[in-house]
């Protein structure tokens, strides 16, 4: 793969002070800890990306969970993160630049703050913030080098066994982590992550940040056998769970439903496919618009009676493009072509307000 090297912003006519950045590979690791500049100094960041996954740099306001609140933010964009380069619109992000693929290098010029003190910086892609940052320290006396290089020392060596989704979804078929027996484990770019119970067809859970740590499966290190359930990574979320959720006639019905499987073509989300008193389903779960959530999209043909959708309504807030809501339960004339439901986590919205 060629490199190129995209420069941001227009040359300025003062002298400007490189500083080289660069990662490690297969480590999610800045290979520098720590960056000098003196307050207002003018900057070249000189940013080389030689990880196989993409990267960005963002400089944060001052403190010690800053880093860590804006990272969740990038992951709250969902379908938006990709657009925006994983960068929230917040007060708190200072610089940044955009995603860079691997082999490729970008020069960001800025000026640094006035402010002296510590800020800290970090990649905002899903799940990256908890181990690849790094602190900018602004002071009127810098070392000549104006990096300190990130210790080797670090094990990071579990960071192999971190399934992350990048340019489109991952799906696994695993035991999961206080789950269902028949998980189907899916995630998602910007950091929206789900579980879709094959037993039920149904939608368990949800999580945002990293995807899945798939060593207590396949054995993370010498000695260790593995065959233990995967670990989510990230904070879970609620999606209105309700067993057996699709009522065809009336929504106190008990319907008798059958798993098909999935079609995954490895850049769209994945297609459900089951049975629903016999009447075929087709399920597609994405991430949702304007919040830590997700949208269903649901077509079911040959029905001849209202179709009810049931939710647990605590701690979710629920929307559709057609039917009529009453207590969780969203009723569709059977004639509706696609149904299209978002439910959006309360909690999670208004931890991010």
């Amino acid at each position: 793969m060629f490199g190129f090297v995209l420069a941001l912003a227009v040359p300025m006519a003062e002298a400007q002070t490189r500083i080289d950045l660069a990662t490690l590979p297969g480590k999610l690791r800045y290979d520098a800890e720590t960056l000098f500049a003196r307050p207002g100094e003018k900057l070249v960041l000189v940013f080389e990306n030689n990880d196989e996954m993409q990267h960005n740099w963002v400089l944060c306001q001052q403190g010690a969970s800053t880093a860590m609140e804006v990272a969740k933010l990038a992951w709250a964009l969902g379908v938006d993160a990709t657009e925006k380069q994983f960068v929230p619109d917040s007060p708190a992000v200072l610089q940044w630049t955009p995603v860079v693929d691997q082999g490729n290098t970008v020069e960001l010029r800025f000026t640094a703050p006035e402010r002296p003190g510590d800020y800290p910086y970090v990649c905002t892609l899903p799940g990256h913030a908890f181990t690849m940052k790094g602190t900018f320290t602004v002071r009127e006396s810098v070392p000549e080098i104006r990096r300190v290089a990130a210790t080797a020392d670090e094990d990071t060596s579990n960071e192999r066994y971190v399934l992350t989704p990048h340019h489109g979804p991952l799906v696994k078929r695993a035991f999961v982590e206080n789950g269902p027996a028949r998980s189907v484990l899916v995630g998602l770019p910007g950091g929206i992550n789900y579980c879709f119970d094959a037993e039920t067809c149904s939608l368990r859970f949800g999580w945002f940040g990293r995807f899945l740590d798939v060593g207590p499966d396949w054995g993370s290190h010498p000695g260790h056998r593995g065959g233990k359930p995967v670990k989510t990574l990230g904070e879970r979320f609620s999606v209105g769970s309700v067993d057996l959720p699709i009522r065809i006639g009336a929504p106190y019905l008990s319907p008798q439903v059958e798993f098909l499987g999935y079609r995954w073509d490895g850049m769209e989300t994945p297609e459900f496919r089951y049975l629903v008193d016999g009447v075929p389903v087709r399920h597609r779960i994405d991430a949702a618009e304007g919040g830590i959530g997700v949208r269903h999209s649901i077509q079911f043909h040959g029905i001849h009676a209202p179709v009810f959708f049931l939710f647990d309504e605590d701690d979710v807030q629920l929307s559709s493009n057609v039917g009529d809501w009453r207590d969780g339960a969203l009723a569709v004339d059977p004639d509706a072509d696609t149904v299209e439901i978002t439910v959006l986590s309360q909690t999670a919205i208004s931890a991010f307000e």
